[in-house]
Parts: structure tokens; C-alpha cells; sequence
């Protein structure tokens, strides 16, 4: 029997984008039976009026909006719209599995059906977020009261899908205890229309030709049209490059407009005069002043051409900065004005960024994987089956650190909040006496911790499936070890006699390691090793994105240069025989086993193999989980899941056990 599902979406700007995908995806799979919601679209006399009601008096970005409110009463008009639609076509005799929500306003005033039928969230951003970009003083304490329903949407959703690891990071910090039910699951693209022969033709225009630039969005000085204007006339390119200008907004005055610039009106996605518009241009800039995530960008990636965009929010992980396109500062006019130049001025420049921006739509945009995805989502939802590991911090918040988190979450990000946050550090380390924070785990084990890895978690699955495995006298190697949650319980578990090598590239993080093994005395049987293991070993390049422990080994130039290594050859370098190894590599999974074949074959029954999957990293790898399939039938390796699910593949964030088929240790 198919999955009856109800997707409900706000519909607006960016929205309606998201919900064509979200269409398009549940059309591929015949497991769903989809519903879909637009509240955006066809209003009745009633719902215009509660609207009116609704949103009548200042706007929401002015200090008497605020003051009256505007803001959550714009967000709960789409919540209370999205209510009555349900209630109607419950009463026309529909009834729903599970039921969908983008973005989180339309669940405002659906907490109660949240506990009735099992739901999800789908954000782009948080309050928190989008109060950063507003102007300082009482506009931003606007976002309080949605912050604060947003927090009760979360708590009562099933799972919470964030399209960025940017927002997923920020649900993370600022409702921890929903920590566990956040899943990535950034938009796919759609290939429709964009003809990969278009880079042929483009390597084809006579050299001569001027070079076209394409702006498409609709907020134009949100979107930074105003800051490209600008930089266009610094640059003057002349005959050089043309300039096209797709935006409804009535903020652009065309009788000011700089040489070479066209505006067009009323095009609309999807259309032959859109898909046109992509085709004939060879570079796409979008200089964002607000964008959370951006899904513009993925279709330029489509279209096979370069992008500059902004360094804010999601957009660098759309655009990958030196490989698929340029990022500048938000309005930093200057700097938009000299990565213009550097397209204008490099065919060569844009046909290699143009060719990655394809490959990578083809592969991490890919919407079959979105839509395989989405449905195993959909699927455990309405089970109730969970799919991310469940982690646990193992002590209690101290006043003080309840008082302060109180007062970061009321401060916008910037340097206040992170002299809060400095402070909050020196006060807990002297209060410590330099000792670390106390966690003290379900059987005894007492791990102490700098104040500012204090929100470090154990999953209590892993935990108990790791004691289970680990004796004195063991050799485990801990990669990925980030601070050192798992090294440091390990250090006690193989003692007497036994040895843990923790691997973290990152330096910072790395010093954290290294710090925490002092001061839990474990300096004898924890060795620290700064190196990335992967499937070489050589130097590498590592990017950090921002949440912690998300670091991950990239091709090309950009990122941090690191020390790679696989475990075949450090184990060879340090003559030792592991009979524990745990991985937690953030998606690079696959190029660490192969690293590590000859190590797992040699120790057979007696290594104990776990591996931390990453099916949402996988898709911008350009992995599948074919792939790692493959690799483990290769090795004779099976994949177990710690806890009692269904499918053990989608599982996020909680290690697999891999055992040899037919064998009886992890292994063999």
C-alpha cells in the first residue's frame, strides 16, 4: 500500500521552487501517494481576508513592526492557512500517513496534528538566522516569538530536514535536544531543458563576442542587484561583456541604467524564454545580500556555467569557491567588481568552472538521489523508525551555563556573542581549575572536557556496542576522532596494556585532542596523530564547513593543506595490529576502506570494524551507495546495524558494524 503523504508549502519566493522539486521528487517514486499544498496559490475570499487581518499595519522590518508584532503575525498567517487546508481535506474524507512541512511557519498552528500524525519539518533557515541579517536594535528582537514557536514546531516534528549543513548547524546549537532528529538533505536540481552540450557551443562563440553576464532574481536589492550596478560601472567593460537583468522588482530604475545592461520583465521559470536566457550566458552572478540557500545557483550549475555569489549562509556549499565559481563578501562592491573582471577576462576560467558547476549538478544535484531519499525519510516517519543516531551529553548543564546560554541566544551573532562566549570559557576554566567539565558515562567512566567542547555527545548505541568489543590489551585506532569523545572512553577500556591512535586533521581541533588527553591523563595510552586518513597517502586538502567535526578531503586547491594517510600504511609505519577501529570521516567512508583492505583482511576475526555512514554527504562526492556496496562485497564485508531498524543504509550519524560474511567477528 502506497505511503499517503500530505506536502504542505508556504509557496513563497524561493518556496515555490522548493515545492516544484519536492513535486517532481515524490512523482518519481510510485511508494508515495503525494498531496500537495501550495498555500501561496488559489485563496479564498475568507483566507484573503484573515490575511488582510493578519498582516495589516507596519512591516515586519521596521522598529513599529516589531513593536505590533508584523512579523510573527506574517508567519502565523501561513501556519493558520496551512490548518484550515488540512482540516478541509480531512473533512472531504482524506486521511494522511505523514504529513510534510516547508518551512517550519506552516506547521505554526498544526502542534497538536504534529502529535497525531507523524511530521516533518523542511527548513532553509532559522530565526536566529535571518534576525543576523536584519538591522541591530529592535527589529531583530522581532524573530523572538518565532524563535520561540519555532522551537515547539521542532520539538513536535518527527524529523527535521535542513537543506544546508549552514542551517542544520544552527537547529543543532540552538535546540540541542532536537540535535538528534536533524537530517541534511540539500535540494536537487533539475536537468530538464539544460542541454550539456551548451558548454560546446559556448567554446565555440568567436572569441570576440562579448562575454553575456546573467543576474535572475526577484528582491533586487535584497539580491544585491543595487551592489551590481555599481560594480558593473566600476568595471566599464565596454564591448567587451553585456550584462542581462532578469527581475519583476520595481527598484530598478531603467533610466539609469549602465552601458551594456538590459532589463527583462516577466519571465517566468521553466519557460523557452528562460531556458534561453541560460543557454546564451556564460557567466551567472548573483551577489546575495540574504539568500539562505539559494536554489538560482544549482540551475546555474545546471546550465553549465560558472557563478559568483556571496560568502553567506548556504551559498558556499552551492558554490564551491575556486572550482565551480567566485565568492565575495556581501556588499563589498570592490570585490565583485574584480571577480566580474576575472570572468570577463578568462574564457578559460569559465569553460573549467562551467564544466565542474555540470558535474557536480549531475552527481550531488542529482534528483533521483533526492527523491530515494526523501521517501526513506517519508518512510521511517510514518513508521516511527528512527534514522539518525541518538547522542547524549552525559551530564547536566551547570546554572551558570544555563544563564549564559539564555543570554547568547537573545545576543545576534557577531563580536558581543562571541565575547559572551569567551568569557563563558575563562569563567568555566578557572572555575575548573583548568581540570575540564565532568561527563560521566552510564558505566562509570568519567571523561573531562574543555568548556568550549562542553556540548561533546556519545551515541548510547555505539557506546554500548564499542564496550561490548573493547579489552585491555587492545590496539584501536579512532578515526575521525575529533576532541577525542570516543578516544578518551577507549584510553580507559584497553588499559592495562593496550594503545589508541586518534586521527584528526584539523588544527584546532586537533589541539583540542590533544588537550583533553592531558587532562584525563591518558598521555601513556593515547597518541594523538594529526594526519587525515583516506584512500592515499600524500598531502591533501581539507575544508572545515562550520559545524563542528564536519571536515572533509576535497580535490583541487582551496581548503587547508593536510597530511593524508591510510590505515595500511600507518599500520605498516607503526608495526601494529588493530583490534578496534572505529571511523567517522564525514562522508569519505568508501576511500577509507580502501585504504585499509589489507589491514582488514590480515586481522580477520580479531578486528572490530565499525563505520560511521554519511549517505547525505554522499551525493556531493559523487558517491553512491552502490559503491560502497561494492566495496564491501569486494572485502567479504557485510553491514549490521547497532539498533533495531529496517534498513541499516538509512541510517545518518551512527556507526554500521561490519562484519565478513559468513564469519563470526566484526570482520571475518
Amino acid at each position: 500500500m502506497a505511503l499517503r503523504v500530505l506536502f504542505v508549502n508556504t509557496g513563497i519566493m524561493g518556496h515555490a521552487s522548493a515545492a516544484r522539486l519536492i513535486r517532481e521528487a515524490a512523482a518519481l517514486d510510485p511508494s508515495l501517494e503525494a498531496t500537495h499544498v501550495d498555500l501561496a496559490s488559489d485563496l479564498a475570499l475568507r483566507e484573503r481576508v484573515v490575511r488582510k487581518l493578519l498582516t495589516m499595519g507596519p512591516g515586519p522590518s521596521s522598529p513599529w513592526g516589531t513593536l505590533a508584532g508584523s512579523r510573527y503575525r506574517h508567519e502565523m498567517d501561513s501556519g493558520a492557512r496551512a490548518a484550515r487546508r488540512i482540516r478541509a481535506l480531512e473533512r472531504a474524507g482524506r486521511q494522511f500517513d505523514v504529513i510534510h512541512f516547508h518551512t517550519q511557519a506552516a506547521a505554526w498552528r498544526s502542534l497538536d496534528r504534529m502529535q497525531a500524525t507523524p511530521s516533518i519539518v523542511s527548513i532553509d533557515a532559522t530565526q536566529r538566522l535571518l534576525r543576523s541579517n536584519a538591522a541591530p536594535g529592535l527589529v531583530q528582537r522581532g524573530y523572538d516569538p518565532g524563535e520561540r514557536r519555532d522551537a515547539e514546531v521542532f520539538r513536535a516534528a518527527r524529523a527535521i530536514v535542513a537543506t544546508s549543513r549552514w542551517a542544520a548547524g544552527d537547529v543543532m546549537q540552538d535546540v540541542p535536544s532536537q540535535s538528534a532528529k536533524v537530517h541534511v538533505l540539500p535540494y536537487p536540481v533539475s536537468l530538464d531543458g539544460f542541454d550539456a552540450g551548451w558548454a560546446a557551443e559556448r567554446a565555440r562563440r568567436d572569441r570576440q563576442q562579448a562575454v553575456q553576464v546573467l543576474f535572475i532574481g526577484g528582491l533586487f536589492g535584497e539580491k544585491g542587484g543595487h551592489d551590481l550596478l555599481e560594480a558593473w560601472r566600476a568595471l566599464a567593460p565596454g564591448p567587451r561583456a553585456t550584462l542581462t537583468i532578469v527581475t519583476d522588482s520595481g527598484e530598478v530604475d531603467t533610466g539609469a541604467l549602465p552601458a551594456g545592461v538590459t532589463l527583462r520583465r516577466g519571465v517566468r521559470a521553466r519557460t523557452p524564454e528562460w531556458i534561453a536566457l541560460w543557454r546564451e550566458a556564460d557567466v551567472f552572478v548573483l551577489p546575495t545580500r540574504v539568500d539562505a540557500f539559494g536554489i538560482v545557483f544549482q540551475e546555474a550549475a545546471a546550465a553549465g556555467l560558472p557563478s559568483i555569489g556571496t560568502r553567506i549562509n548556504a551559498v558556499p556549499e552551492l558554490v564551491v569557491e575556486g572550482e565551480t565559481g567566485l565568492l565575495v563578501p556581501p556588499a563589498d562592491v570592490t570585490a565583485l567588481r574584480d571577480a566580474l573582471r576575472q570572468m570577463v577576462d578568462d574564457p578559460a576560467l569559465r569553460a573549467r568552472m562551467g564544466a565542474s558547476a555540470r558535474q557536480r549538478a549531475e552527481t550531488s544535484g542529482s534528483m533521483e538521489t533526492f527523491s530515494r531519499a526523501l521517501s526513506a525519510l517519508l518512510h521511517h516517519a510514518a513508521t516511527g523508525t528512527r534514522t539518525i543516531g541518538h547522542s547524549e551529553a552525559y551530564r547536566a548543564r551547570s546554572p551558570v551555563e544555563q544563564v549564559v546560554a539564555r543570554v547568547a541566544a537573545a545576543i545576534p551573532e557577531g563580536a558581543l556573542r562571541r565575547g559572551v562566549r569567551g568569557a563563558f570559557r575563562s569563567l568555566m576554566g578557572l572555575a575548573t581549575g583548568g581540570r575540564g567539565i565532568r561527563a560521566v558515562l552510564p558505566r562509570g567512566e568519567v571523561v573531562r572536557l574543555l568548556p568550549e567542547y562542553r556540548h561533546v555527545t556519545w551515541n548510547p548505541a555505539e557506546y554500548e556496542a564499542f564496550r561490548a568489543v573493547a579489552r585491555p590489551g587492545d590496539v584501536a585506532l579512532d578515526v575521525g576522532a575529533n576532541a577525542g569523545a570516543y578516544a578518551l572512553v577507549l584510553g580507559q577500556w584497553v588499559q592495562p596494556g593496550g594503545r589508541v591512535f586518534a586521527f584528526e586533521p584539523a588544527a584546532e581541533t586537533f589541539r583540542g585532542l590533544a588537550h583533553h588527553i592531558r587532562i584525563n591523563a591518558l598521555q601513556s595510552v593515547v597518541t594523538p596523530v594529526q594526519a587525515a586518513v583516506a584512500g592515499f597517502t600524500g598531502d591533501a586538502m581539507l575544508t572545515m564547513d562550520g559545524i563542528s567535526g564536519e571536515n572533509r578531503l576535497v580535490s583541487g586547491t582551496r581548503g587547508t593543506p593536510v597530511q593524508a594517510i591510510t590505515i595500511d600504511d600507518f599500520c605498516r609505519r607503526e608495526t601494529v595490529r588493530p583490534t578496534f577501529i572505529k571511523v567517522d570521516v564525514e562522508g569519505s567512508e568508501l576511500e577509507v576502506l580502501r585504504g585499509a583492505r589489507e589491514t582488514i583482511r590480515t586481522c580477520g576475526d580479531s578486528l572490530a570494524l565499525f563505520v560511521e555512514m554519511h549517505p547525505a554527504a554522499w551525493r556531493g562526492m559523487g558517491i553512491s551507495r552502490q559503491d560502497i556496496e561494492d566495496e564491501l562485497a569486494l572485502q567479504g564485508l557485510r553491514a549490521e546495524a547497532l539498533t533495531d531498524v529496517p534498513d541499516p543504509w538509512a541510517l545518518e550519524g551512527e556507526c554500521l558494524r561490519l562484519r565478513r560474511i559468513g564469519g563470526e567477528g566484526a570482520a571475518s
